[in-house]
């Protein structure tokens, strides 16, 4: 079981060293996410590397991620979720049932390994929770936007020096970067 966990403990370390980006973008509330895709590559590799190795099975309701000891696959450890295959309301899609459910298992298994290997992302995906959330953020948006307006610039400025300063337009820059354009605006004088 020490191989496993130290084979685990040195996964989530190289994971986090390795910087990996994040190619998934929310459109409607603006934030970055990780695909599945994103991580499973570097994952795939690091368990080869420390002789490890995952599975996720899908049983009863709930997902379950086990690791193994790729010497004896007899120490495992394991990462479960709460109700993981509650059925989801398709807001209106256009879906096959077998869509629906090979969706709701990618996202799941991006969650499982995300979890099992603590890879982070930044608090963008609470601006899903529900409609007040996501109004605060759209209202991010407009209070940078008004204080730019107030001195001399328009909304296709403000997203071009997101762009220009962060590499993402504005809808996917972080909480602090919005604060720092803020802040950087009000600190301008008011166009005349």
């Amino acid at each position: 079981m020490v191989k496993l966990i130290k084979a685990l403990s040195a996964i989530r370390c190289e994971l986090q060293d390795m910087n990996i980006k994040k190619s998934g973008k929310n459109q409607h509330a603006g934030f970055s996410y990780y695909e599945l895709g994103d991580i499973l590559p570097a994952i795939n590799k690091l368990e080869q590397k420390y002789e490890s190795c995952s599975t996720i099975r899908f049983n009863e309701g709930f997902a379950t991620l086990t690791f193994f000891n790729g010497d004896n696959f007899i120490d495992i450890a394991t990462c479960n979720t709460a109700d993981a295959m509650t059925k989801r309301k398709d807001g209106g899609n256009a879906v096959l049932p077998i869509q629906a459910e090979g969706s709701m298992q990618t996202y799941i298994r991006r969650y499982l390994y995300m979890m099992g290997y603590g890879v982070v992302e930044n608090d963008w995906v609470d601006c899903l929770s529900n409609e007040q959330e996501e109004l605060q953020c759209a209202d991010k948006r407009k209070k940078l936007y008004a204080i730019a307006g107030v001195k001399g610039y328009n909304k296709t400025k403000v997203e071009a020096m997101s762009e220009k300063k962060y590499g993402e337009r504005l809808p996917y820059v972080t909480d602090e970067q919005y604060a720092e354009m803020y802040e950087g605006f009000k600190k301008l004088p008011d166009k005349q």
